[in-house]
């Protein structure tokens, strides 16, 4: 559905402050269902002058809120960093963190939540395994998309362009022998993800460690991925298709979670 901008500002408001409306509205375009707009686009949900839309848009990109590729938009790495502001302020880590909790203390391995962030997934929340031998990470690390359970699991909810404006056309970076490398490869994988409806890590990241990850929508936060991770001798086919199953019932309880911080009835 278009949206208009700008154009009804009361009177008495001067240039700069249509401007910074007008630049409000071509952020506020993009969401799950737009991550990616070109300016023609922008003009048609917006009803802004196309050589406006240009001339924001560039400015945007200069401060980081925009990113261009291929003659298109998605928002930049500064609207991310807001976010993580905001997160912050909302004590993200207190609300899903016991049923984050939960899933570890029930499978034994590390859990993660990430969103994806141009080629990389950065890590929102973290529960370590308790066992001697796990994976260890951080909140606010980063990990290559494509050598990632998590990173495959929310690329497998974008069209293959939108994987392409992202990720480039390869060759991507390896970590070991097992990384997948170019498109093809990755797109192969993603297919395969998409038709069992979770993610896998063979170690593709680093050597003795996979990982099983779903993604779904969440409140606040959009689309992100849940993750186990682990020693790989613990990941044969039979468990993975497990601890998928175990994530996928962790999303309604974080979905309730986060419903129920923003004051909004739980779902079901």
């Amino acid at each position: 559905m278009s949206r208009t901008a700008g154009d009804g500002a009361p009177e008495g408001v001067g240039y700069q402050s249509r401007a910074l409306t007008r630049g409000l509205a071509i952020l506020s375009a993009f969401d799950d269902g737009h991550p990616v707009l070109t300016p023609a686009q922008l003009h048609e949900r917006l009803q802004i002058p196309k050589p406006t839309i240009v001339r924001l848009a560039m400015i945007l990109e200069q401060e980081g809120f925009l990113r261009r590729a291929d003659g298109s938009y998605r928002l930049g790495p500064r609207t991310f960093e807001l976010g993580q502001v905001y997160l912050r302020g909302m004590h993200l880590a207190d609300i899903v963190q016991p049923v984050l909790e939960e899933v570890g203390e029930e499978l034994e391995e590390t859990v993660c939540l990430a969103s994806l962030h141009g080629p990389e997934v950065v890590h929102l929340a973290v529960v370590r395994s308790s066992r001697p031998v796990h994976y260890v990470t951080e909140v606010g690390e980063r990990a290559a998309a494509h050598a990632s359970g998590l990173g495959k699991a929310l690329l497998a909810g974008l069209a293959r362009e939108e994987v392409a404006a992202l990720l480039g056309p390869g060759p991507y970076p390896r970590f070991t022998d097992h990384t997948l490398l170019d498109a093809a490869a990755l797109a192969a994988d993603l297919e395969r993800t998409r038709e069992r409806g979770y993610a896998r890590d063979m170690e593709e990241a680093a050597l003795g460690l996979r990982c099983v990850a779903v993604a779904g929508d969440l409140p606040l936060l959009g689309r992100v991925g849940v993750s186990v991770s682990g020693p790989a001798a613990d990941y044969d086919d039979a468990t993975a298709a497990h601890f998928a199953r175990r994530l996928a019932a962790a999303l309604p309880r974080l979905r309730d979670a986060l419903a129920r911080t923003l004051g909004e009835r739980p779902a079901g």
